[in-house]
């Protein structure tokens, strides 16, 4: 949420659409193997 607000009102990437946010952790799961990410979008009342 914080990094969307950030990309919305920053002066060089505010033109851009934000369409929601992933974190990819950068070693895999130890039981796995697989690379997780966990994935998000919010609404406008979310973010105010």
């Amino acid at each position: 949420m914080f990094y969307q607000l950030l990309v919305e009102h920053s002066r060089d990437y505010g033109n851009f659409t934000f369409t929601g946010g992933r974190l990819q952790f950068v070693e895999p799961d130890m039981k796995t193997g697989d690379i997780l990410s966990l994935e998000d979008t919010f609404s406008r009342e979310e973010l105010i």
